[in-house]
């Protein structure tokens, strides 16, 4: 068993105006946690697919978790790719995303 961290969100400047994180291969995790740091109130959305993605666009994601309050998450495992989405209003949060796979 292997545990791997993307960071979504670094909280940098360079990220600033960027609302939407890059898509992440989970496949075949099995725990899966999400972290979130932000000085000030937001709301961060955790969406996921099923789709192939190799070699070809994401084009549909689902909800799989709003969240409006900054810590630790458990995530439900299963989909092949997540990504996370922020309002406007918080700039400068940290995500983190951790999984185990076999």
């Amino acid at each position: 068993m292997y545990t791997r961290q993307f960071t979504l969100f670094d909280g940098s400047s360079d990220q600033s105006s960027t609302f939407t994180s890059s898509s992440e291969l989970l496949a075949d995790a099995q725990d899966m946690s999400v972290s979130i740091s932000t000085l000030g109130p937001g709301s961060y959305i955790l969406e996921g697919t099923n789709e192939d993605g190799l070699g070809t666009s994401l084009t549909t994601f689902s909800t799989l978790s709003t969240i409006v309050v900054a810590g630790l998450y458990a995530v439900e495992t299963g989909p092949r790719w997540v990504r996370m989405r922020r309002d406007s209003t918080d700039s400068q949060s940290i995500v983190q995303l951790r999984y185990r796979a076999p």
